[in-house]
């Protein structure tokens, strides 16, 4: 939040992709990742401005209490004053939250509208790999050929990835290039879905703290790059990462990206847009659908 003295004039709410925000006219007031709750905020309402706020006639200020501290602080000292602020707060949480219902009600595809998206191709499914050995971890992440020293997929996520690999095939779905992390747990669910001749590349490996922060950020870049790459006509690109990748690409909506969750997107070679996301376990049920 800004600190204090910092004016906004007029407060509007907007939709801005999947996230709710409610402004001035130079910084956001209200923030509403899709999903999330409404945050509180602490507002300063003061009488007389040359840019009054669409209700009261009185202009608000950001004040220095964090926010979702519940601090409601008005200027002046009447009770008009008071109510005038809450009216006006009132209102911005209420369309906000409008636009927010409004937002997450954008239902995603149904599983048969699934099936016929990814049969015609042009999709990039990006995905975590599957279910891991909870009590495992990289103890030689600078070396991902030392398989033995490397979290590995648990039988839940073997046989998940097998049926993620049936499924596609039940629905049809052209897969033309596969490509993976280094990591043999990204490699094994693209080999046990029946592609064995994935591309392992480091643009889709973790990194983490063993490479520098410019790598990292070269291989978010390059995660958003396929994402934007439309496949050759009539197939569909299927690549397997890792969470971190996912969310240094794709940003804190995939803060929880599970393991085997698959983002469904269609890229139109400059940036994209986000058809579905799947779980692994629901491959089979929209499988089920096709025709």
């Amino acid at each position: 939040m800004p600190g204090d003295g910092h004016w906004i004039g007029a407060a509007s709410v907007n939709r801005v992709g999947r996230t709710v925000v409610a402004s001035g006219p130079t910084r956001p007031l209200v923030e509403l990742p899709e999903g999330r709750p409404v945050p509180r905020l602490s507002l300063r309402f003061t009488k007389g401005s040359k840019a009054p706020n669409f209700l009261s006639g009185r202009r608000m200020q950001y004040t220095g209490a964090p926010a979702g501290s519940g601090g409601l602080i008005f200027g002046g000292d009447s009770l008009e004053d008071m109510m005038s602020g809450m009216r006006a707060l009132f209102m911005v949480a209420v369309a906000a939250l409008a636009l927010s219902v409004a937002a997450n009600g954008q239902s995603r595809p149904s599983d048969a509208q699934i099936v016929e998206t990814l049969r015609g191709g042009g999709h990039v499914i990006v995905m975590r790999h599957g279910a891991t050995f909870n009590d495992q971890s990289d103890t030689d992440p600078l070396n991902p050929d030392n398989i033995a020293k490397q979290r590995q997929l648990n039988d839940k996520g073997e046989a998940a990835a097998k049926a993620f690999g049936q499924a596609l095939k039940q629905m049809g779905v052209p897969v033309g290039k596969v490509i993976t992390s280094h990591f043999n747990r990204a490699y094994q669910t693209a080999k046990l879905a029946g592609f064995d001749s994935a591309e392992k590349t480091p643009d889709v490996s973790e990194g983490g703290l063993v490479v520098s922060p410019n790598e990292n950020n070269r291989r978010a870049a390059a995660l958003r790059k396929l994402a934007s790459t439309v496949p050759p006509a009539g197939s569909n690109v299927l690549i397997i990462t890792h969470k971190p990748n996912v969310l240094d690409a794709f940003g804190k909506d995939w803060f929880e990206v599970k393991e085997g969750e698959a983002t469904i997107f269609k890229p139109n070679g400059t940036g994209y847009t986000v058809v579905a996301r799947v779980q692994m376990d629901e491959w089979p049920r929209i499988a089920a659908a096709a025709k």
